[in-house]
């Protein structure tokens, strides 16, 4: 069992892998804070209310845009190499 320090996977998404996804100049929504969900932080105000632009659906194409090198340096990157790793010495 692994904990991330940041709020979920999708706090780490880079900005270019995000606006590429989701077709946006999102300047002014990066850096992703650690602690806030993205739907929350990806969200709108309107009449009122807190309109989201990002759905939990978009996780996997945005996660096709990432270069191991986008999560260099953090512990969600550490996790990964600690699987592999797990992966590897199993198939010996």
């Amino acid at each position: 069992l692994h904990v991330l320090k940041r709020y979920g996977i999708e706090n780490y998404f880079p900005q270019r892998a995000c606006e590429k996804v989701l077709q946006r100049d999102l300047n002014t929504y990066f850096p992703i804070p650690d602690n806030v969900p993205i739907r929350e932080h990806f969200s709108e105000r309107k009449s009122g209310q807190s309109d989201s632009f990002y759905q939990k659906s978009l996780n996997e194409q945005i996660a096709q845009c990432l270069q191991l090198d986008d999560i260099a340096n953090t512990d969600l990157r550490l996790i990964l190499d600690f699987i592999k790793d797990q992966a590897g010495a199993l198939k010996s």
